[in-house]
């Protein structure tokens, strides 16, 4: 089930790097709504919290809650796709070593809750695939054609 799980977690990150892919270098500081969050930040957002889930959360490999990205320190998409890319690996050799019986057993998240690690998957697939949704919107704003999913 967990393959299952990560290999649609891949199909989802590639739909995300489709449609970052469709917005221009000078769009990245475009926030779809007044005071909301930039394209840039978005994209920052999906990888902070896939650290905070399953680097800090679940395995732990974090010392303390990572810090948000700062946008700042973001210039580029390649800059962006590069942070995903590489929390992402990180994300995936932790997962893909685990015992598919033990993503089914509860665990203690860092921050005391106990969920199934299964779930936490499940949920970091949503968290994203709800903004890459967002992305895309943010694409049709801006007069183009979004991500097909």
């Amino acid at each position: 089930m967990a393959s299952e799980w990560l290999d649609h977690w891949e199909h989802i990150r590639q739909g995300t790097l489709a449609t970052l892919e469709l917005f221009d270098e000078g769009d990245l500081g475009f926030a779809p709504i007044p005071a909301g969050y930039s394209i840039r930040e978005i994209a920052l957002h999906i990888a902070h919290e896939e650290m905070i889930e399953i680097l800090y959360g679940l395995a732990r490999l974090l010392p303390d809650l990572p810090a948000p990205f700062r946008a700042g320190d973001f210039r580029s998409k390649k800059s962006i796709v590069d942070q995903l890319a590489g929390v992402h690996a990180q994300s995936l050799h932790y997962l893909r070593r685990l015992d598919p019986a033990s993503l089914e057993a509860e665990v203690d998240l860092a921050w005391g809750e106990r969920l199934r690690p299964i779930a936490v998957i499940q949920h970091i697939v949503e968290h994203e695939t709800h903004h890459r949704g967002e992305l895309s919107l943010a694409v049709g704003l801006l007069g183009r054609r979004g991500f097909d999913a």
